[in-house]
């Protein structure tokens, strides 16, 4: 008796777990989208990324060498 009422409280503890992570999954996810849709990530990447270069050719003269 004492044996099958701790699996049943394991299984439910488990599934609640479970639920959680795909809760915060699809959270995720739907946060995700949303950024790429507005084009927020787009932008985030071009500013972060080396080879977008605003100060001409020395700057990218400086950009190259630098690697």
């Amino acid at each position: 008796m004492i044996q099958a009422c701790r699996e049943s409280g394991q299984s439910t503890l488990e599934a609640a777990l479970v639920l959680v992570i795909l809760l915060g999954l699809s959270l995720a996810l739907g946060l995700f989208w949303h950024s790429v849709k507005q084009g927020d990530l787009t932008q985030s990447s071009f500013r972060g990324a080396s080879h977008v270069l605003d100060g001409g050719d020395i700057r990218a003269v400086q950009d190259i060498v630098s690697f």
